[in-house]
């Protein structure tokens, strides 16, 4: 009897670890096709905007002021999942070729203290600067940008609309949904998931 219940969980744990290993493959080979189309969408993209001489960054910059009105370059990086120190590139060679302007302004003292990232000090209150407001540079297109990122937009949204019509309108929808839905993510599933899958390495077995 003894014997017969060690085979039947033999088996229920082998099927499992099978079944383990099958979503990790399904997950990873869904992974790879999303990296190889994006690096593909990207590179066909680029080599548009590369007839103003635009970067897929720069035209993303200027795009998103365009559309939704000047921004601040620590809400860029943000936006784009970048440091500020790559952003902060892209806006000075965007400047440099005025099509941008950089403005200095400050944030009311209270959207300063109300911001977890405004450091604290050794005594545990804001510092005076901080507390005036914090010092942020806001980034707006010149004359010369708006009239340039109009035209550009125009013509490269011409192109996206011609390769996204490999999907149907309600298969775009549906894109867009999965793709917001894997940049929220779920972190506890997350963490969940790399316990797992790191027990089930020789390493993670001799903890």
């Amino acid at each position: 009897m003894a014997q017969e219940l060690e085979a039947v969980a033999s088996r229920q744990k082998g099927r499992r670890h099978a079944g383990e290993r099958e979503k990790s493959s399904r997950a990873f080979e869904a992974y790879i096709d999303l990296m190889d189309t994006a690096d593909m969408m990207r590179e066909k993209m680029s080599r548009q905007l590369r007839i103003w001489n635009m970067t897929m960054m720069q035209f993303r910059v200027m795009e998103t002021i365009y559309r939704y009105g000047p921004q601040y370059q620590q809400e860029l990086s943000r936006k784009f999942a970048c440091s500020k120190q790559n952003v902060g590139r892209v806006i000075k060679s965007l400047v440099a070729c005025g099509c941008l302007r950089r403005e200095a302004s400050r944030l009311a003292a209270a959207s300063a203290e109300a911001d977890p990232s405004t450091p604290v000090g050794r005594s545990g209150c804001r510092s005076s600067s901080d507390r005036h407001g914090r010092q942020v540079v806001l980034v707006r297109l010149t004359e010369e940008g708006e009239k340039l990122i109009a035209y550009v937009f125009a013509r490269h949204r011409k192109v996206v609309k011609a390769e996204m019509r490999a999907l149907e309108g309600r298969e775009q929808q549906t894109l867009s949904r999965l793709c917001r839905k894997l940049k929220e993510g779920d972190f506890l599933k997350f963490f969940k998931e790399v316990r797992r899958g790191e027990a089930d390495l020789p390493w993670g077995r001799r903890r």
